[in-house]
């Protein structure tokens, strides 16, 4: 890693556990001050990391572009003081994971990989999206009014973690590698925020979701850097 690399880990580090903390208190205002800042340092970075490597731009344009979005709806939801401001962030962080996904195709399309060698992302894909329909279909999980919302949503997450993984696996570089990673922490983290919502009302629920995102996020601004 590069000398500023291990400043914003660092800083990075401090500013997560410090959310881990505010994250349970019932302050808005508290809570936006720490994540505001956190999620504008993995856009930062992955900026950062892209003018200094700028080979791949048009994969990094496109996650950069994610990111953007993905600071946006970070924005949305922590100010959210009602379910507008949710939807609004929710729609944020869904256009944020279709890009990241096109972006991953493209990817995998423009390096002329045979599609015989990542076709099981499909696979993947199915698999994870067919276990949330099940949980919701036995009621198992019920996400009441924004049930075609969040579907939608963990959908297009699921794809860009299937993705991620098969650029991961295909490939084995430290882009490919931290992208995918990243990507897997992003949709485990939503899966987290789920399991909050919906089954088991328990704070450190909301810090695993945090851990995983934000670690994910990391990741993924990291990526740029190769």
């Amino acid at each position: 890693m590069q000398v500023y690399q291990i400043v914003f880990a660092v800083v990075y580090i401090c500013l997560l556990i410090t959310y881990f903390f505010v994250e349970v208190r019932p302050n808005q205002r508290l809570r936006a001050s720490i994540k505001i800042p956190l999620a504008s340092l993995f856009l930062l970075l992955a900026i950062i990391n892209t003018v200094l490597n700028p080979v791949q731009l048009y994969i990094k344009l496109a996650l950069l572009l994610a990111c953007i979005l993905a600071l946006v709806g970070d924005i949305l939801l922590v100010i959210a003081d009602d379910m507008s401001w949710f939807v609004r962030g929710g729609i944020c962080f869904s256009v944020c994971n279709c890009i990241s996904a096109l972006a991953m195709f493209a990817y995998l399309i423009v390096s002329r990989l045979p599609f015989i060698d990542w076709w099981w992302f499909i696979l993947t894909f199915i698999i994870l999206t067919g276990i949330v329909i099940s949980l919701q279909a036995t009621r198992v999980i019920n996400l009441g009014k924004m049930r075609a919302g969040l579907t939608a949503y963990l959908t297009t997450i699921t794809l860009c973690c299937a993705l991620g993984l098969a650029i991961a696996v295909c490939y084995a570089t430290p882009f490919t590698i931290l992208l995918g990673l990243g990507y897997m922490l992003f949709m485990i983290s939503d899966y987290f925020l789920i399991t909050y919502k919906v089954l088991i009302h328990k704070k450190p629920l909301l810090v695993l979701n945090s851990a995983t995102y934000f670690v994910g996020m990391f990741l993924i601004a990291m990526a740029m850097a190769f």
